[in-house]
């Protein structure tokens, strides 16, 4: 009996969200992405840190992607023909980390087709707010602009909603090892480290030639840690909240830098 019950509320849930999809024209939903291609010689495990070390820009007046490619840097407009980076994009779309499909879809909008769509729609079943919320303000924003069908009812009230508070945040926690890889990566400029890091991992960040802003908070990093810190010139704002420092230690970090924002 129990069964049946299951099986017909199946049934009815399709129909709903059969009847909830737009008309008039078809929406390819692929069921599964292309395999994840290297992207100017890169594999794709240096584009995702990348991706999550917030090294994804903004260029072109709001449009188009500049990319921190560790040694250089590399700018794309929309109309460039980029197919192994839309196809990394697509694969991440499906990624087991929120932060990655979140924004792989936002980039992946700067590259928009038939397929491209399908899997913005079925980014509305994904089980993250901010994914959710991403899809549908892009099916919105085609819709209106006459570039893509309409989105179910449900989706627009969607983006009615507040966006989710992290929303904007392009910069996600890295643990040890992606630290470790990260050394002497030029244009990283903002790192927030995970509750793993700790003073080993400050040797890598001290190769960082851009850093300008660095988020220790609830870190394992200690009073010894600082000295390495103090010596990383370009930096602006250190954030130490949580972390293993002392008052006294964070004293003499303000008294060696006092140009730098420490914030604890």
């Amino acid at each position: 009996m129990r069964l049946r019950l299951l099986s017909v509320w199946g049934v009815v849930f399709a129909l709903v969200w059969a009847l909830s999809r737009p008309t008039g024209q078809q929406v390819e939903t692929p069921t599964a992405n292309p395999p994840p291609q290297n992207f100017r010689g890169r594999p794709a495990e240096h584009w995702r840190l990348a991706l999550r070390a917030g090294c994804f820009d903004t260029g072109f007046g709001g449009v188009g992607i500049v990319l921190a490619d560790g040694d250089e840097t590399i700018s794309l407009r929309p109309s460039d023909e980029v197919p192994g980076l839309v196809s990394l994009l697509l694969a991440w779309s499906s990624d087991h980390d929120p932060f990655v499909r979140k924004w792989a879809l936002q980039w992946l909008s700067q590259w928009t087709g038939p397929r491209e769509i399908g899997v913005f729609f079925r980014a509305l079943d994904d089980s993250d707010f901010s994914v959710r919320w991403t899809a549908a303000r892009e099916i919105r924003g085609w819709h209106a602009s006459g570039r893509g069908p309409k989105p179910p009812r449900w989706a627009d009230r969607l983006v009615d909603q507040e966006p989710p508070v992290d929303w904007h945040a392009r910069h996600a926690r890295l643990s040890r090892s992606e630290v470790k890889k990260l050394r002497g990566w030029r244009g990283v400029r903002a790192v927030f480290a995970g509750p793993g890091v700790a003073n080993a991992e400050l040797d890598e960040l001290a190769t960082l030639p851009d850093l300008e802003w660095l988020n220790m908070d609830g870190t394992r990093v200690s009073d010894g840690g600082l000295r390495a810190i103090a010596g990383m010139l370009n930096l602006k704002v250190i954030e130490l909240r949580g972390a293993g420092v002392s008052a006294k230690g964070v004293a003499q970090l303000r008294a060696d830098r006092p140009d730098l924002s420490v914030r604890w």
